[in-house]
């Protein structure tokens, strides 16, 4: 770096405002007229339309021929005013898709989208493809077909990517202008697009079979509990399976998604870092939408609990009627390593953030349980990486627990994942003692099996809505 000016070496690789210098007690107006100007231009992105006609013509001078449509947003106000009509089609670009002959086969289609920078998809989307379109050739695949949507975003691309029947599709659409830049192209691929349904549910479909299978979770579809949670087609133990379904469900529900597609390549979800944490950081990253419909909550009417054994192997777990969703949990394995950690823990949606307080909590296993296991299938990734192993009398991994009370917050992040099954949010107050995944599910099936002990409800207004349950799971 120069002596002189420590920050004149990184200003020249950053468009990023630093290193403005002062003029008295303010910025120098070079640097205060610059800032206006940016936010000008900003502003202007976001505002301006797209050419189509003049980007129908750029891309047919290098024989890639584009379709307009447009979203059920009628306008620009109505765009920025209403997300969810910029993840529509409106009815006249639907049939002008529907009407298209079928992609070939392993094409990708490209929706090229103005989303909220215009100018970004006007400058950029041609070098983008021009430059993408040999490396697929390359490959054996090809582009097609191109579409331009106007009032578009990214969720488009499902309803296009469907009704063309291409193998993917590749978004490309312009960015929330930011001070620095306000035409950047955003790029979001994806694989067997379909739109999702406001009420579909959790459904993972398996694609390695040859016929893929989709499997809805729900109580009854639940056919094995022993270690881990598997669901099957019509809950029949002989159907294709999904096994150890819990963490990732616990992650939906810590996130408070409600409808989602998972293919899944294999009969066992992976066990990634043994939590829940991995499921949550890649389910963020893929984005998540709000529909156009209100959300629905399984509300619990009656208390409802289920039993199991007597004096010292006594088992139970409980709902009760609560407005909103509160989890206590208690352990009691008797073993050293695990007593001198906290046995109890309570966590409330309303005030907890399940980020940082459960989804951490890792799995955990003995020794004498680890053959059983391998026996049964399970846990065939697993490791020290990923599993807090214990012998006789201490924990063996090196790294020790990421909560002081590591073990009884797994078996609630278990516990939430378990009820999540159910099909919708509950409000409800969960409490067990040494329960585990047969018993959660004897509860949800005992629960769902009296009319009369729950009901379904929304909410008009958001005030109405427990605390914690208005926004998206991400600000828990």
């Amino acid at each position: 770096m120069s002596r002189l000016d420590p920050w004149a070496d990184l200003k020249r690789h950053t468009a990023a405002r630093i290193a403005l210098g002062r003029s008295g007690a303010s910025q120098p107006t070079a640097a205060w007229l610059q800032f206006s100007l940016d936010q000008a231009l900003a502003r202007d992105a976001v505002r301006a339309a797209l050419d189509v006609a003049a980007l129908q013509a750029a891309l047919a001078a290098h024989a890639l021929d584009a379709i307009a449509i447009e979203s059920a947003a009628p306008d620009r106000a109505s765009y920025l005013r209403r997300p969810d009509l910029g993840r529509r089609l409106s009815p006249r670009s639907a049939a002008v898709l529907g009407a298209l002959p079928a992609a070939a086969a392993g094409s990708i289609a490209v929706l090229v989208a103005d989303g909220l920078s215009a100018a970004a998809a006007q400058a950029h989307a041609l070098p983008l493809l021009l430059a993408l379109r040999p490396r697929l050739q390359a490959q054996g695949q090809a582009l097609g077909p191109v579409v331009i949507a106007t009032q578009a975003r990214v969720a488009l691309g499902d309803a296009v990517g469907a009704l063309t029947g291409a193998a993917a599709v590749l978004v490309l659409l312009g960015e929330r202008p930011g001070l620095s830049s306000p035409d950047s192209l955003g790029a979001y691929l994806t694989w067997a697009p379909r739109p999702g349904r406001s009420d579909a549910g959790v459904v993972f479909r398996r694609t390695d079979l040859p016929e893929p299978v989709d499997i809805p979770v729900s109580a009854s579809a639940v056919s094995d509990t022993r270690m881990a949670s598997t669901i099957s087609a019509g809950g029949d133990p002989a159907a294709p399976k999904v096994q150890t379904i819990e963490h990732l469900m616990s992650a939906c529900a810590g996130l408070g998604l409600d409808n989602l597609y998972v293919d899944i390549t294999a009969e066992e979800v992976p066990i990634l870092d043994g939590s829940a944490a991995s499921f949550v950081f890649l389910l963020q990253s893929a984005g998540i939408e709000l529909q156009d419909a209100p959300k629905r909550f399984l509300r619990v009417k009656q208390t409802v609990e289920v039993r199991q054994g007597e004096g010292g192997a006594l088992k139970w777990a409980r709902l009760e009627p609560y407005h909103g969703y509160r989890l206590s949990f208690e352990i009691d394995f008797n073993h050293p390593a695990v007593d001198a950690t906290g046995r109890r823990v309570e966590f409330d949606f309303a005030d907890g953030q399940y980020k940082r307080d459960i989804a951490r909590a890792r799995t955990f296993g003995f020794t004498k349980d680890v053959e059983m296991m391998r026996a049964r299938g399970l846990g065939l990734g697993g490791s020290m990486d990923n599993v807090i192993v214990v012998d006789d009398y201490r924990v063996l991994n090196s790294d020790g627990l990421r909560y002081d009370d590591e073990f009884v917050k797994h078996k609630i992040l278990d516990a939430i994942g378990d009820l999540h099954i159910a099909g919708k949010p509950l409000l409800a107050r969960y409490s067990a003692f040494k329960s585990g995944h047969a018993l959660n599910n004897q509860l949800l099936r005992k629960l769902l099996a009296d009319a009369s002990a729950f009901e379904i409800v929304s909410f008009e207004h958001e005030a109405d809505a427990p605390r914690g349950f208005a926004e998206l799971a991400p600000a828990w």
